[in-house]
Parts: C-alpha cells; structure tokens; sequence
C-alpha cells in the first residue's frame, strides 16, 4: 500500500459577518492544491472554490479562543488522487474528477499571545495555526456512481494581511 499527501494554498475573502442572522462571518473561497502520489501513479492538481463559516469559540476558564471553520463547495482534480481510487474501490465505484468539497478547521490564532503579537505587530493582522480536515465526496452518489469520500487532514498556516 502506498500513501499520498497533498499540499495546498487557499485564498479567501470575507463577504459577510452573518450567516441567516447569526453572527458567523462568511469567506469566498479558492484553492489550489497539489497531491504527491509518491510514484505510485502521476502527481495531481486540484482546485477548489467553496464558501466557509467561521465560528470563534472561546476556551473554558481561559481568556483564549479557537477559531472553527465549516467550508462547503466543489473540488475538482486533474487525476483522482491514488487514496480517493482505494477508497472508492472498496466499495467496487470509481469517483469522478469533480466532486463535493468540504472542509473542517480547527485554527488557534496566534495573535492572542503576547510574544507572537509583538513579533508580527503591523505586518500581519492575523496569523492562525490550524488542523484541516479536506473532504471530497460523491455526495451519496449525487456527483458519482455511488457515495464514497476520501479525507487528507494535516496543518495549516493562515495569515491575513
């Protein structure tokens, strides 16, 4: 069995600070990714538009806060990862190019701690260490010929400027 991995990079805007009245700022988004396939089959690129919730949530006890995150949209490739091909083939379908994306994250904003902010005071107005849980999905067969979805989780850094 081999393994892939997939590095990418998301571009973001926010476009609302509600989602139907409740306060969850929105972003539009774009990515692009890149999926390493370790020679096991050619290397892939993917991209991805999709909109996201935001939700800061503050820590128990503490005056700390974690940012969560809920992006639904599309997810296109130019190969269908080697990972997505296993998956789906358990269940004897093949996926397609394009299908549902989500994506999960958990981000720690690095400003709420003085040493960092000191570091990047001026230069950037965020900076957020995060857990991210990408998701393309067949939606219960609705974008293949059967439900099926594959998970790449792994971390990310996110600046706003």
């Amino acid at each position: 069995k081999g393994s892939n991995y997939l590095i990418g990079a998301n571009f973001g805007r926010k476009f609302s600070d509600t989602l139907f009245g409740l306060p969850l700022p929105m972003t539009a988004n774009v990515g692009v990714q890149y999926f390493n396939e370790r020679d096991h089959q050619d290397d892939a690129y993917g991209i991805t538009a999709f909109v996201k919730a935001h939700y800061d949530w503050r820590l128990p006890w503490t005056q700390k806060y974690v940012r969560l995150g809920l992006g639904e949209g599309l997810s296109y490739v130019t190969r269908i990862p080697l990972s997505e091909q296993r998956d789906f083939a358990k269940k004897g379908v093949e996926s397609e190019k394009l299908l549902n994306y989500l994506e999960w994250t958990v981000d720690l904003p690095l400003h709420q701690f003085d040493a960092v902010e000191n570091l990047i005071h001026g230069s950037i107005k965020e900076l957020n260490l995060g857990f991210i849980v990408f998701h393309r999905s067949s939606v219960f067969g609705l974008f293949a010929e059967s439900k099926g979805g594959v998970n790449f989780m792994g971390f990310g850094l996110e600046a706003r400027f």
